[in-house]
């Protein structure tokens, strides 16, 4: 199972609490592989295309996101459709957003949920009291300059935050989920005034916006030297799990802009080379199994891809009953879930290098 290597809290949730029960129950033993980026993964799968390894790939499970789901199904790569055989799909709710398309495209079977996430900005309330509004937001992190700082796209994170920008800056948001080929001369038109507000506030940024991290990690690691006071995350419990880790101070919390943050849904996919599919199967239905589910958000913090009404009461009441702590944004107070860019993505990002990091 290759899978994004940057946690601890994840790192243990597969390697031995979904292992040991993958070996209890079913006599399966997980692999886990540690990335620092799926796309080392893609570049594998396509690699062993590339050779002709059609049958005995080294890849039989992947924690994926969008936009290398998207590379692996556009070259026809994946194993499926085989979501709806799961048994654990009961749960789930079929007729979503999250369960059909990724990104706004297609899934067709051939990635299973996991969780979802909805990004949130951290900050060390001892000394940083943000507002939740965006234009006062950048505002305020010209009022403390060097504060603040976020990754580089085409990071993930990073990604997700300037799309949240984006949608704001633009005034558009279901525009942006078309193709380029359809939108470009807009993006065009409407982009320039969230470039503008990205190079206001460069000289506020950490080392006045002459750099900026690579990573979600590497800001994570000037929170904890104290050259930043704001990081950001899709990871629900994140904060709550780097603040019992020692990476943040105790005073960290999170927040979320007013008009909205960025969601997305996590999945696994199968190769199409994978030698056992079935095991992986079986892995991709345990973990979405009621009790999995809760120890997603209980154990790492994470958000469910089940429908929790649906879940037997016992399950019920035991979600009802979590506590994440102070720095776990309330989840009956999230503001609108962004939906995550597709085809546009790159273009955004490219954007941004051109006249945000070259300017």
């Amino acid at each position: 199972w290759y899978h994004w290597g940057g946690s601890d809290q994840w790192n243990e949730f597969i390697g031995v609490t979904l292992n040991n029960q993958a070996q209890e129950l079913y006599n399966i033993t997980i692999n886990p592989v540690h990335v620092n980026d799926t796309a080392e993964v893609v570049n594998k799968v396509l690699g062993e295309a590339e050779a002709g390894r059609n049958a005995d790939g080294s890849v039989d499970l992947i924690w994926i996101n969008a936009e290398n789901f998207i590379t692996l199904q556009q070259a026809d790569l994946l194993f499926g459709p085989y979501t709806d055989a799961l048994p654990n799909v009961e749960y789930i709710d079929t007729s979503s957003g999250y369960y059909n398309y990724d990104a706004g495209r297609a899934i067709n079977g051939q990635e299973s949920l996991w969780g979802t996430s909805q990004m949130v900005i951290e900050y060390d309330s001892a000394v940083l009291n943000p507002p939740t509004n965006i234009y006062d937001f950048f505002r305020y992190v010209c009022d403390n300059p060097g504060k603040f700082t976020y990754p580089a796209p085409p990071d993930f994170t990073g990604t997700g935050f300037i799309t949240n920008l984006l949608y704001y800056y633009t005034g558009q948001t279901e525009l942006w989920l078309g193709s380029p080929d359809d939108v470009q001369a807009q993006f065009d038109e409407l982009a320039p005034a969230l470039w503008e507000a990205l190079n206001d506030i460069k000289p506020c940024l950490w080392r006045g916006g002459e750099t900026y991290p690579n990573d979600v990690t590497e800001l994570r690691e000037l929170v904890k030297n104290g050259e930043v006071a704001f990081a950001m995350t899709f990871g629900y419990g994140d904060t709550t799990n780097l603040i019992a880790d020692g990476v943040y101070p105790e005073t960290m919390r999170t927040m979320m802009f007013d008009t909205g943050m960025v969601a997305n849904a996590h999945y696994v996919a199968i190769p199409f080379n994978s030698p056992h599919k079935a095991a992986a199967m079986v892995i991709a239905n345990l973990i979405q199994s009621p009790e999995n589910q809760l120890a997603l958000m209980r154990d790492v913090g994470g958000t469910p891809a089940v429908v929790t009404s649906r879940l037997p009461q016992e399950i019920q009441d035991a979600f009802a009953t979590l506590d994440l702590g102070p720095a776990a944004y309330p989840l009956d107070q999230f503001t609108p879930a962004l939906p995550q860019l597709g085809d546009m993505q790159p273009v955004l990002e490219q954007g941004w290098r051109t006249n945000v990091l070259e300017k």
